[in-house]
């Protein structure tokens, strides 16, 4: 339903946000369509503001293993939440990271194109969630970043990709899922 997505070819593609983007500091939702060719292959970025390594955090295929969505806050613990090897090769998945930030919660959810839920895991943390200074980027790490190298870049076709406000729950989530474009 949609006119167009972001073909990146896991080399060193990525979109930087502009200087403007705000550092995130209350609860929110990152949603985005993701395809990927690699499903083994770790690093692929799909939103992340972690420039430095240090108090930021990031939405990602493949980092805990084939197939598996991590998202992750360097300034929390435990920092990392991964689901299970869901997402396969070549086939549309509709993705949500859930930070809330008040309950001290990170959700990730999974939808295949037809709406099934695939994977819904969530853990709590303790810490408070961090942000890092410099740029954030969709599709991999920019250049400034010290994961700059091909490991870290998407392999695929990534589309959508929003910051929502908010915590938003399952309802809403699968809302933005079954919003089509007509072009």
């Amino acid at each position: 339903g949609t006119c167009s997505y972001g073909v990146f070819d896991g080399e060193d593609d990525y979109i930087a946000l502009p200087s403007t983007y705000p550092d995130i500091t209350r609860s929110y939702t990152i949603t985005a369509w993701i395809r990927t060719r690699d499903n083994t292959r770790s690093g692929q970025r799909i939103l992340i503001d972690d420039p430095n390594n240090s108090q930021g955090f990031g939405f990602s295929l493949g980092d805990g293993g084939t197939g598996r969505v991590r998202f992750f806050s360097r300034s929390t613990m435990p920092i990392i939440l991964d689901t299970p090897n869901v997402v396969d090769n070549d086939t549309w998945y509709f993705v949500a990271a859930v930070a809330d930030i008040d309950s001290k919660t990170k959700r990730i959810y999974v939808f295949d194109q037809s709406g099934n839920k695939v994977a819904d895991v969530s853990g709590s943390y303790t810490g408070n969630w961090g942000f890092d200074t410099g740029e954030a980027s969709m599709g991999g790490e920019n250049e400034a970043s010290g994961e700059s190298s091909r490991r870290f870049h998407f392999e695929g076709n990534l589309d959508e990709i929003r910051v929502h406000e908010g915590a938003l729950s399952e309802a809403a989530i699968l809302g933005y899922q079954n919003r089509s474009r007509f072009c």
